[in-house]
């Protein structure tokens, strides 16, 4: 009998097991759970305290244990070499960190934990080679969490009041979402439990005389430039080649800008630029030595081998490099790229590697994500990039100001720009801010209009237009007892009393024990 073709074809079992979003029945053929432990029984640390010779004791508080999940299971192959395979396949697939566990029977619902141990005992059969064991997963999240994520609105209060029937047994920390309409100085949350988070200044005001950051362009400024420009960053790079600003296949954001044609193949590095001037300040004053830019860009490749650069300079007015962001995949083999950050011409202060797969865990420069921003406050760069602050102090750079943008792209010598292109490299966002100008006028306030405001009330973060932020939050914030407790909830938020309401959504998993 043929094992493979055999087990192919039977259904799942009752409590097939799903690992990251695979069933271990579909991606080991051959493998079969036959039965599960750990999933009702969940024990509790006691604390208890004695006082003297009095009889019996006085109950403290309770704390919930770690769960252990034993999975039993059988693995069948035609041959040793083909168990053998199989088996190894099923160790790497259970050795990957963390994992997200779902199990048929319970499909509405999943754990997290590691991998303990896995047993294998040989089955003697007549046909093939055969196994049982068990896989141990320790669960430090005793929990179990609903694969649905619930989203509500405020419905109560002319929409300023959340109202949520929570069906979990044991709290949940919500996640809060605010797209803002205007300036907005200002959003709070409170429960009905008298809690309250809260973000930006509640007494901030919609005028003043202060410093403030301007925007002075966007992506969609370099839309009707030129081509070829020199690049100033590689000089070796040969331009010539086109981009576009256009919808962009696949993209979230659109439009977006990408290159369309090399200059000339069989030069080593072969491609296209655009060079964006800045405009002046509302003061009439050209140049940022002290600047904030915000990118979004997305670098994927689909399948190994896949070349390509893509980058974005900041420039003087005499065309000296300040500093840039460089992506870039060399390798015309393999599935290895970097993320480069560089200051004062081509010194390159920090080298990355990653893998720019479509893929969350791997990739932050997929479709999903792609935010970065680069900061210079004087002889001081920054750069943001997978939840971190780059700092790097150039005394060199100091007073240099910044009236220019270069974004380059370019393919390897006579690499064709079909299937040996990085599927996905374009550029999405460009927001470029000049800090510190004096001015009076209506503050721009901590809030702009379309801002993105996410806040998680589990791990205290909270990110703005997707970069983490925590300046935005107040020391006083109650985070650990801004939860959804089992049964009815009504949390309500609030803003500046002079800006317009923000779209406010509020999402959650249901915990369960």
């Amino acid at each position: 009998m043929d094992m493979t073709a055999y087990h192919s074809s039977l259904p799942l079992p009752d409590s097939a097991t799903q690992i990251n979003g695979e069933y271990l029945e579909r991606s080991v053929v051959g493998y079969r759970t036959l039965s599960v432990e750990g999933r009702e029984s969940l024990d509790v640390d006691i604390t208890e305290t004695t006082v003297g010779n009095s009889d019996g004791s006085t109950y403290r508080r309770k704390r919930d244990q770690t769960r252990t999940l034993k999975i039993s299971y059988a693995l069948c192959a035609n041959s040793y070499s083909d168990y053998h395979s199989l088996y190894n396949k099923l160790k790497s697939i259970l050795h990957d960190g963390e994992l997200k566990i779902i199990f048929k029977d319970e499909s509405d619902v999943y754990y997290t934990g590691v991998v303990e141990s896995v047993s294998a005992t040989p089955i003697d059969t007549v046909d093939a080679v055969a196994s049982q064991g068990d896989i141990s997963i320790k669960c430090m999240d005793p929990y179990k969490y609903s694969v649905e994520e619930k989203e509500v609105t405020a419905t109560l209060d002319n929409g300023y009041v959340f109202e949520i029937d929570y069906k979990g047994t044991r709290k949940a920390y919500p996640k809060i979402e605010a797209v803002m309409h205007g300036d907005n100085g200002f959003l709070a949350l409170v429960n009905d439990q008298k809690k309250i988070i809260q973000f930006g200044n509640p007494d901030e005001v919609d005028g003043e005389n202060y410093t403030q950051n301007e925007y002075l362009c966007h992506l969609s400024d370099f839309a009707n430039l030129p081509n070829d420009s020199p690049n100033y960053y590689r000089p070796y790079i040969r331009t010539g080649g086109g981009m576009i600003y256009q919808t962009y296949n696949g993209s979230n954001y659109n439009p977006c800008l990408y290159m369309t044609s090399v200059a000339q193949s069989g030069h080593f590095w072969t491609g296209a630029c655009r060079l964006l001037t800045i405009p002046a300040d509302s003061n009439g004053e050209r140049g940022a030595k002290n600047f904030y830019c915000y990118t979004n860009q997305w670098f994927s490749i689909g399948i190994s081998g896949q070349t390509g650069i893509q980058e974005i300079s900041f420039l003087t007015d005499d065309n000296k490099v300040i500093c840039g962001v460089s992506i870039n995949k060399t390798d015309a083999a393999g599935e290895g790229a970097y993320v480069s950050f560089f200051i004062n011409g081509d010194n390159v202060v920090k080298n990355m590697l990653f893998y720019p797969y479509e893929d969350q865990q791997l990739n932050m420069f997929d479709n999903a994500r792609g935010h970065n921003c680069v900061v210079k406050e004087g002889g001081t760069i920054k750069f943001y990039y997978q939840g971190t602050y780059y700092q790097y102090t150039v005394p060199e750079v100091e007073n240099m100001v910044c009236t220019k943008i270069q974004v380059g792209m370019a393919q390897w010598g006579e690499r064709n720009m079909s299937e040996q292109w990085i599927s996905h490299n374009c550029i999405r966002a460009i927001d470029f801010q000049k800090m510190y100008v004096t001015k009076w006028r209506d503050v721009p306030n901590k809030f702009r209009n379309g801002n993105k405001l996410t806040i998680e009330c589990e791990t205290a973060n909270v990110y703005l237009n997707g970069v983490r932020d925590p300046s935005l939050g107040a020391l006083a914030n109650n985070w650990d007892n801004f939860y959804l407790k089992p049964g009815y909830n009504q949390i309500k938020f609030i803003h500046s009393t002079w800006a317009t309401k923000p779209t406010v959504t509020l999402k959650y998993r249901e915990v369960f024990l």
